[in-house]
């Protein structure tokens, strides 16, 4: 009984194996039965064609098909509609449609001899023949690029919303004609709104308002429509609460494949904390230039003090003590060879030390300066230096008659002995040089040495506090100073100052 029934099972079976053979080896021939479909045209056509019936069974296939499956005709032909279409929803969905309407166009997924599924576009109809009977044609085209694409394009735009709505950078997509695209939360968060409807509601289509300049606005238009682009640009801006914000704006046409705007994309970042953080620096260098110039008014106000103490006070007590002396030896009456000695030895000390005072006294007070003018004492300082170091010293000055204020008259003086002191110390110069002249309405001085020429380095260096000084004495009469130096080709120092006439009343 058991092999009975086993042979006539495997009798069927051969019988459908035959049957579905005899399908796939003469689809032409079927094909060709049915007149409403040309066969050259199903079997030449590059989109992928079958001939089936609505309850799944395929009767013929094309040569396009096949490849798109990688499967022979009779495997499409025997293992029909579920055999090679992903069962799912859509499949239940597009059925449905085609035997309510007669056709069916949309995506399906298709799955190929090695497992793998792939997207396709299926347009599908149900026809009669002569005979009466009812087939249904299916047209089918791959769309796995087009899907991929797609899907890279939705993760793109994804990722492009992303970055576009978290960036801590404020973003705004604007019209020409004003009125907003879109913003972003970092940019309404800028201008002190709590979110970006909040924003868009009250801004609406009035951007200018958001300039602190209106015309700042019309500038950025002329400069995009030029360019097509504006580089990072800062603007002063308004909040919504009226403060000022200071912010750099980059922005940029946004045009379609045709060349047409579509709209204005600008970037801003926020630096108002940097520009008030400017100020305050800015305020505090003022301050501190004004205390370092006051300090040095305060420093050369004592050495004045301590140069007219030190002349008029001590050097005159000794003096008189020297006179006093003199007297004593008149009045002793024969005097022994060792008194004589010590008294001109103390007379002879005296002196020396009135001599050091006046000396000391002119370091701190160069009463040259004051009573004959600048050239004199820079004669006097050149004349000095050399006796001192035998460096050669030359000094060149135009006009003749060579008046200035006094303040800026001393500021020059001191630069000349800070410089006559770094000479003589390190430069191992030979000769020197000194040029001061008027230019209209400032005065330079320049001060050339043949020595070794002073380091790079050590012109910007933090312990050349003599260089620092110069500096800051020639800042606080907004003047400037340069230094160059070559190895083995000596150091040029150049001074210009401005020279600010002083308004005297009538």
């Amino acid at each position: 009984m058991n092999t009975s029934n086993n042979r006539k099972s495997g009798l069927k079976k051969q019988s459908e194996t035959k049957e579905f053979t005899n399908l796939g080896s003469l689809s032409k021939k079927y094909i060709r039965n049915i007149p409403e479909i040309n066969s050259n045209f199903f079997e030449n056509s590059l989109d992928a064609m079958m001939i089936g019936s609505q309850d799944g069974r395929i009767h013929a296939a094309n040569s396009a098909a096949c490849k798109m499956l990688g499967r022979s005709e009779k495997e499409i032909c025997r293992l029909g509609r579920n055999g090679i279409v992903e069962q799912n929803k859509q499949l239940i969905e597009a059925v449905r449609k085609r035997r309510k309407s007669g056709n069916f166009f949309g995506e399906l997924t298709l799955i190929k001899k090695d497992g793998t599924p792939f997207p396709v576009e299926l347009s599908s109809s149900v026809f009669t023949n002569s005979d009466g009977r009812e087939f249904t044609t299916l047209i089918i085209r791959d769309i796995t690029e087009r899907v991929t694409a797609e899907d890279r394009l939705r993760t793109s735009e994804e990722e492009y919303r992303n970055l576009f709505e978290n960036s801590l950078v404020g973003i705004s997509q604007s019209y020409p004609e004003g009125g907003y695209k879109r913003i972003n939360k970092a940019y309404a968060e800028m201008y002190g709104y709590p979110d970006t409807e909040t924003m868009l509601t009250e801004v609406f289509d009035d951007t200018k308002k958001l300039f602190f300049k209106p015309d700042n606005r019309i500038k950025v238009l002329k400069i995009l429509e030029k360019e097509g682009f504006m580089p990072p640009t800062e603007f002063e801006l308004n909040r919504r609460t009226g403060e000022k914000l200071w912010a750099i704006v980059g922005a940029i046409q946004v045009r379609d494949d045709a060349g047409n705007l579509l709209y204005l994309q600008a970037e801003h970042i926020d630096i108002t904390s940097q520009k008030k953080m400017e100020e305050e620096l800015r305020k505090s260098k003022e301050l501190l230039e004004k205390l370092n110039q006051h300090l040095v008014e305060v420093r050369e106000n004592e050495r004045n003090q301590i140069a007219l103490n030190l002349h008029d006070d001590l050097g005159q007590k000794l003096t008189a003590i020297n006179l006093d002396i003199a007297w004593l030896k008149g009045r002793i009456g024969v005097q022994s060879k060792i008194v004589r000695e010590k008294f001109e030895e103390m007379s002879s000390m005296i002196k020396e030390t009135v001599e050091s005072i006046r000396e000391t006294s002119s370091l701190l007070r160069p009463a040259i300066l004051f009573d004959l003018g600048l050239v004199p004492a820079i004669k006097s300082q050149l004349g000095k230096f050399e006796k001192q170091t035998g460096i050669k010293c030359y000094l060149y000055f135009e006009p003749e008659e060579f008046t200035i204020q006094d303040h800026l008259a001393l500021i020059l003086y001191r630069i000349l002995q800070e410089s006559l002191t770094n000479i003589a110390r390190h430069s191992g110069a030979s000769s020197t040089e000194v040029e001061l002249q008027i230019l209209r309405n400032k005065i330079e001085m320049i001060i050339k040495d043949d020595g070794t020429g002073i380091e790079r380095d050590k012109v910007n260096s933090l312990k050349s506090m003599g260089i620092a000084g110069m500096r800051e004495r020639v800042k606080s009469v907004r003047g400037k100073i340069t230094f160059i130096g070559e190895p083995g080709s000596g150091t040029i120092i150049k001074v210009i100052i401005p020279i600010i006439k002083e308004n005297s009343d009538d």
